[in-house]
């Protein structure tokens, strides 16, 4: 049976100047091209909830950290805190990856690298069924 999926996105990006070792943040941060509203409708056309999340009734939130470097590419894509399971941090890995090169940070009217952070969150609508919150329990 499959579940209906309801994705949503915290798109708060928190963005950081990062060269050598000094820490400044940017006059103008690095962005997604066309802003929040189309980074919103690029997350919800390539989110793919993994099938095993959707069986174990996976959910939350995966913080996602970044270098916008100065050609808008993003590297250095990696999960903070340990995130959920391996199945959604990897989903938020991919997603971030395939993401379109972004508007990079500025200082002083010169492109500069930025680090980012980005939540994802990742939601199952509906309830599960009383047999597989049973089933839930006794698996963990």
């Amino acid at each position: 049976m499959k579940y209906p999926i309801i994705l949503l996105f915290l798109m708060s990006v928190f963005c950081g100047f990062s060269q050598n070792e000094n820490k400044f943040f940017p006059e103008k941060e690095a962005s997604f091209p066309g802003g929040a509203s189309e980074m919103n409708k690029f997350i919800a056309m390539e989110i793919q909830y993994p099938d095993l999340a959707v069986r174990n009734w996976d959910q939350g939130r995966v913080y996602v950290t970044f270098v916008v470097e100065r050609n808008g590419s993003l590297s250095n894509i990696e999960v903070m805190r340990g995130g959920l399971t391996p199945e959604l941090n990897a989903e938020a890995i991919r997603l971030i990856s395939s993401m379109p090169r972004w508007l990079p940070g500025e200082i002083d009217g010169e492109a500069v690298r930025a680090r980012c952070r980005l939540p994802i969150t990742f939601v199952l609508g509906g309830r599960p069924s009383r047999r597989k919150r049973k089933e839930l329990k006794r698996n963990r």
